[in-house]
């Protein structure tokens, strides 16, 4: 939530109502849009069960349905396991590190005011 007088003050400005919204409120909540952005791909990113259900191609299983085909009933490929997680967790990486800057930005910023 955004404070009244900062919104009054804009519009006393002669601020319109989208101006408002592309001035004030967007860049300020582009930490919290960031961090629902990372939470988002990586959920969609390490989803199993729904790939497990729908996908019957070969061509089209996701990273998690690779890593459970090393899980066998009686024998585990740790090994392959551990280095394909690793792999699959790459992309994840890079999202965070692009979004960082923006998430990192908002939590210093919202840390340092007073009031």
């Amino acid at each position: 939530t955004f404070r009244d007088e900062i919104l009054d003050a804009a519009r006393i400005d002669g601020a319109s109502e989208l101006m408002i919204f592309r001035t004030i409120i967007l860049p300020n909540s582009i930490p919290a849009l960031a961090t629902l952005a990372i939470l988002t791909f990586k959920a969609q990113w390490d989803n199993l069960l729904w790939p497990l259900l729908v996908v019957q191609s070969e061509e089209m299983k996701t990273i998690p349905l690779y890593i459970v085909k090393f899980m066998g009933e009686k024998h585990t490929d740790e090994g392959a396991m551990m280095a394909v997680a690793a792999i699959a967790s790459i992309p994840i990486l890079i999202v965070f590190f692009k979004l960082s800057k923006y998430f990192l930005g908002g939590a210093a910023l919202y840390s340092s005011r007073k009031g």
